[in-house]
C-alpha cells in the first residue's frame, strides 16, 4: 500500500503562499503514487481554480465559531478515529491556535504528525509582537513542536533555530514550482507595459513589509552604494507590491538618504504584469531579515535573472549552490557589499541567470521536490518511535549532499 500523507492548513484553500506550497507538494506526492488528503476550513469556491488529481482528496470543514482555538468537531472526530487511514499528518503554519487541537486529535488517533511552519523560528520573527509570541510559545507552540515526530523546514540553515524547542528530528524539504505555470516567455508577454525604470533596473517584488522584507535596510544599503560610487546615477529600485502600511515610513527613509528620485513604488500589479516585470528587470533583490523560502527569487531564477538574496532566506542555500546570484547579509553594510559585488560581476549577469534557470528546472519542480519528500517521510516513519536523548545531536533527514550540486552538464538528479 502506498503511503497516505495528509496536510492540515486552517485556511486552505484561501489563496496565499502557504496554500500554493501545500497544494503544489500534494499534487507532486500524488503524481509519485502516494495517497494525499488535505484538510482545511476555507471556502469551496477557492478550489475551482486549482488543478485536481485523483490521488488528492480535499475535505473542507465549516468553522462555526470565530474563537481562535476553535476547530470543527467533524474534523477532530475524523482524526481521532483516523477515518482516512492516514500514515502521517503535516500540520502547516506557525503560531496558529487550531493546530493545537488538530495535533491532540492526531495523537488520539495514533497518527504521527510533522509541524511545517513555512517560516523559520528566527529571532527576528520572534521579536515582532515579541511579548505575545513569547507567551504563546511558552504555553502552546513549544509543546506542539516537541511532541511532533519532526519539524519540516525549507532550508538546512533553518534547523539551527529548532534547538530552543527541544526538536530532535528535522526534515529538509524546499519549496518548488509547477512547470506548467512557468512556460516560455511569449511575444505577447514581452509587449506588456511594466512601469519599470532604471539602468540597471533593480526589482523588489512583494508586499511592502519593511521589517520582514528588510526594505529599510535595502534603501539604506542602496544609498550607501550610490554614495560610494558603486552604482551609476541611473540605477533605480522598483518596489512592486501592495502596501503593508509601511510605505510612508519607507518614503521618509528614502528622503533622509536622498534617494527618493531613485525609488519607484508601483503598487500592486496583475499576475501578467508581474511576470513581465520579472523578465524585464536586470536583477531581483530579496533582502529579508528572515524568510521561509523566497518564492519570488525562484521565479526570478526561472526567468533567467540574477538575484541578490538575503542569506537568511531559505532559498539562499539553493541560490549559492546553483551559482545563480549573490548572498547578502541583511544589514545596510551587508546589502551595500552585495550590490558592490553585483556590479563588479555585471558581465556575468546573463550566466548567473542561466545557471539559476537550469538549476531550478532540474531540481526544484514540485515533482522533484515531492520525490525527495516521499523519501524523507518514508525514512521518518520507518524509524518511529525515535526517542533521541536530550544530549544527542538533532537528526536531520533530507540534507543536500555536495555531489548533488555538481555541474548541470551531468544527468539531473535530486537530493
Amino acid at each position: 500500500m502506498p503511503l497516505h500523507i495528509a496536510h492540515f492548513q486552517a485556511g486552505f484553500p484561501v489563496p496565499d503562499g502557504t496554500t500554493t506550497a501545500v497544494h503544489g507538494l500534494s499534487l507532486g506526492l500524488a503524481r509519485q503514487g502516494l495517497a494525499v488528503t488535505i484538510y482545511g476550513c476555507g471556502l469551496e469556491r477557492d478550489l475551482e481554480r486549482m488543478p485536481a488529481h485523483p490521488n488528492v482528496q480535499v475535505h473542507l470543514f465549516r468553522k462555526l465559531s470565530r474563537r481562535g482555538f476553535s476547530v470543527p468537531d467533524a474534523l477532530l472526530d475524523r482524526l481521532k478515529r483516523n477515518g482516512d487511514n492516514i500514515d502521517l499528518l503535516v500540520i502547516n503554519t506557525m503560531f496558529n491556535p487550531p493546530n493545537l487541537a488538530v495535533a491532540q486529535a492526531a495523537r488520539k488517533g495514533r497518527i504521527p504528525y510533522v509541524v511545517s511552519p513555512h517560516d523559520p523560528y528566527h529571532p527576528g520573527l520572534l521579536a515582532k509582537n515579541g511579548i505575545r509570541k513569547r507567551i504563546y510559545t511558552a504555553f502552546f507552540e513549544r509543546r506542539l513542536v516537541r511532541r511532533a515526530a519532526a519539524v519540516q523546514v525549507l532550508s538546512p540553515e533553518h534547523t539551527r533555530y529548532l534547538d530552543r524547542f527541544g526538536v530532535r528530528t528535522a526534515l529538509v524539504i524546499p519549496n518548488g514550482f509547477s512547470a506548467e505555470d512557468y512556460s516560455a516567455l511569449t511575444e505577447e508577454t514581452r509587449a506588456v507595459p511594466t512601469q519599470l525604470h532604471g539602468d540597471p533596473c533593480f526589482l523588489c517584488l512583494g508586499r511592502l513589509d519593511a521589517h520582514h522584507k528588510g526594505l529599510d535596510l535595502l534603501i539604506r544599503g542602496f544609498a550607501r552604494a550610490r554614495r560610494a560610487g558603486v552604482l551609476p546615477e541611473t540605477a533605480m529600485i522598483n518596489f512592486v507590491g501592495r502596501d503593508n502600511g509601511d510605505l510612508p515610513a519607507l518614503r521618509r527613509i528614502a528622503a533622509a538618504e536622498q534617494v527618493s528620485d531613485r525609488l519607484n513604488f508601483t503598487g500592486r500589479v496583475s499576475d501578467r504584469t508581474r511576470r513581465a516585470m520579472l523578465h524585464a528587470c536586470d536583477v531581483l533583490l530579496l533582502c529579508s531579515r528572515y524568510d521561509g523560502f523566497g518564492l519570488v527569487a525562484l521565479e526570478a531564477m526561472l526567468a533567467a535573472k540574477p538575484v541578490v538574496v538575503s542569506n537568511q532566506a531559505g532559498i539562499s542555500t539553493w541560490v549559492e549552490k546553483a551559482e545563480a546570484g549573490i548572498l547578502a547579509e541583511p544589514s545596510a553594510a551587508g546589502i551595500e557589499a552585495a550590490l558592490t559585488e553585483c556590479m563588479k560581476r555585471k558581465n556575468e549577469w546573463r550566466t548567473l541567470g542561466c545557471n539559476g534557470r537550469s538549476f531550478a528546472r532540474c531540481r526544484l519542480t514540485w515533482d522533484q521536490v515531492a520525490q525527495h519528500a516521499a523519501r524523507c517521510y518514508s525514512e521518518l516513519l520507518s524509524t518511529l518511535p525515535h526517542s533521541a536523548r536530550r544530549h544527542e545531536p538533532m537528526r536531520v533527514i533530507g540534507l543536500p549532499k555536495s555531489e548533488d550540486f555538481e555541474s548541470e552538464r551531468m544527468a539531473p538528479k535530486w537530493l
